[in-house]
């Protein structure tokens, strides 16, 4: 039985990946799915972030099963240049940033950078930053890979201060300081995600973010890391309803549980070691199976989803966001407030 855990004074929400890089990493196909997200009405669409890509890696890309991978090129559209195309596109939809490398930016010109174009753009930016993991990046940008931890606290520390601090503002690290800052337009409505798995990125959230972003969690996990995040908030001072709790997940759904299996299975399981472990960390099988899993996942904290559909083409993602838009979807959104369980 998956463990309970209170949810914050959010309503059950829902994103999708975009190709940013992978098989089928092109620009019209970006824009088609973004197309398709909004129609659906998902709630915003996901961009993620590296600096280096090669060939080897299309097959860890966010969309795309591994037999979609041929000889396409490793193309990686940079982060927030794709997310401004995208909010500069389209008027309704949210974007997001997920796992932005922070520690391989100066934070003074990515809060100019983010706050600009969420004024510009309605409003409608989501920023989940990381501590990074591609030493390959680290080198060609000659930043320490072993001190990624140490300049993540403090790139954070100032990027919050900048953005979401009344200025002047000034700040004294080991890496970068300034005095009596100002900078404008503030962060309004721009929602700070801290993305990580462990310990450290609860005490970051509890400092810094609106809310949290983790990855493929095992439920009860998910849980007693939920109730953990909510205590670390209380002692900060903080509401703990009012602060985010978000996953990222693969989903494969099918018209039966072996056909879904058959579509997802052997990217999945290669990519979490077994499909075992695949199964317990993501949502495969039936739209009502989806549906149960989603009901489980809001049981355990989880107020928004990152979906990551798993599909062979592009016709064929269509398609399933269309039937999990209307047949998944609608009956978790309206259900989830009835199954929320108290604190």
């Amino acid at each position: 039985m998956v463990a309970s855990a209170p949810g914050g004074n959010f309503p059950f929400r829902f994103g999708l990946a975009l190709p940013t890089s992978g098989p089928f990493s092109q620009p019209d196909v970006i824009f088609e799915f973004a197309d398709v997200a909004e129609r659906q009405g998902y709630d915003d669409v996901w961009v993620n972030d590296h600096l280096t890509f090669e060939s080897v890696q299309r097959v860890t890309a966010p969309v795309g099963t591994i037999d979609a991978v041929e000889q396409q090129d490793p193309d990686f559209f940079e982060s927030v240049t794709t997310a401004a195309a995208l909010l500069g596109r389209f008027r309704r939809i949210g974007v997001a940033i997920g796992g932005l490398a922070l520690p391989l930016r100066d934070p003074r010109w990515l809060a100019k950078q983010v706050t600009s174009l969420n004024e510009l753009t309605g409003r409608r930016l989501t920023l989940a930053p990381a501590v990074g993991m591609i030493e390959r990046s680290f080198e060609i940008m000659q930043v320490p890979f072993e001190r990624r931890g140490r300049l993540f606290d403090e790139y954070l520390a100032a990027f919050h201060a900048l953005s979401f601090t009344d200025p002047p503002v000034s700040f004294k690290g080991t890496t970068i300081a300034f005095e009596r800052a100002i900078f404008y337009p503030r962060a309004r409505g721009l929602r700070l995600l801290v993305a990580g798995e462990g310990e450290r990125a609860l005490e970051r959230t509890a400092k810094w973010g609106h809310g949290w972003l983790t990855s493929y969690p095992e439920l009860s996990e998910y849980a007693r890391k939920v109730r953990k995040l909510r205590d670390l908030v209380s002692s900060a001072g903080r509401d703990p309803d009012d602060v985010d709790t978000s996953v990222l997940a693969f989903i494969c759904v099918a018209d039966t549980r072996e056909r879904a299996l058959e579509i997802g299975g052997p990217s999945l399981g290669w990519r979490f070691g077994t499909l075992e472990r695949a199964l317990d960390v993501s949502i495969i099988g039936t739209p009502a199976e989806a549906v149960e899993r989603l009901f489980a996942m809001h049981h355990a904290g989880v107020r928004y989803v990152h979906l990551r559909p798993v599909t062979r083409d592009a016709a064929a993602w269509k398609m399933m966001v269309q039937r999990i838009a209307s047949e998944v979807l609608p009956p978790v959104r309206s259900a989830s407030f009835a199954r929320q369980p108290t604190a």
